[in-house]
């Protein structure tokens, strides 16, 4: 349900739709928080399992098979909810845009570093699947030491592309913000120019052709 979610808003994004961000970030958090839950209800299963197992030792050696599947596939459910996080963000992080003002830049920029932070705290998550693996049956572990590979793998990548992507931010952000100051001082200096009283009966006309010539050879001050 979650996967439809996030086509649907991307074909919004394709479409350029004027909420498509919002309404990205909204099934972001969504998806988030339903791999929150699931990874609290794994926890608690596994909580649950321990205390059985301490307070009912025979009737587990009997029927060991009773619990064991459930717990596998909650484990396993689990891993494979981090990585379609993963992949997920990955393609979030491909198809990013720039901006082409400012305001889009800052805008970019923001959401990025939000989703960096995510991405850096993910690694915690990782973390636990590496500890989850010994709760599996024999039978599981093959598949599931599969998707933690895997799910290292495209994570190291994720991680990457993200850092990179703050950089290219970070360096855009910065020329953007020197050529938006440059430009707002050649509008002014192009409204005084214009608004100039060019005609002869000026008495400061031999004054302002100086100032000129000084100008003229002189870089204005945010090109140095």
């Amino acid at each position: 349900m979650i996967r439809y979610l996030f086509n649907d808003v991307q074909l919004l994004k394709d479409g350029r739709h004027l909420q498509a961000e919002q309404m990205y970030r909204r099934v972001y958090r969504l998806h988030e928080r339903l791999v929150n839950l699931r990874s609290e209800y794994n926890l608690r299963l596994k909580s649950g399992v321990t205390i059985t197992q301490m307070s009912q030792m025979q009737t587990l050696q009997q029927a060991p098979m009773r619990v064991r599947p459930e717990l596998d596939e909650v484990t396993l459910r689990y891993i494979q909810d981090l990585l379609a996080w993963v992949e997920e963000n990955q393609r979030r992080v491909d198809r990013g845009e720039w901006g082409s003002d400012l305001p889009t830049v800052e805008s970019q920029l923001g959401s990025h570093r939000g989703l960096h932070q995510s991405v850096e705290e993910f690694h915690a998550k990782i973390g636990r699947a590496k500890a989850d693996e010994s709760q599996l049956s024999p039978v599981s572990k093959g598949a599931y030491r599969d998707n933690l590979s895997k799910l290292e793998l495209h994570y190291g990548k994720l991680l990457n592309s993200s850092k990179a992507r703050l950089h290219s931010l970070d360096g855009l952000h910065a020329f953007v913000t020197a050529a938006t100051k440059e430009l707002m001082w050649l509008n002014e200096k192009e409204e005084e120019e214009v608004n100039y009283d060019w005609s002869e009966r000026n008495t400061n006309m031999t004054a302002k052709k100086d100032n000129y010539s000084v100008w003229l050879f002189s870089s204005s001050p945010y090109l140095e």
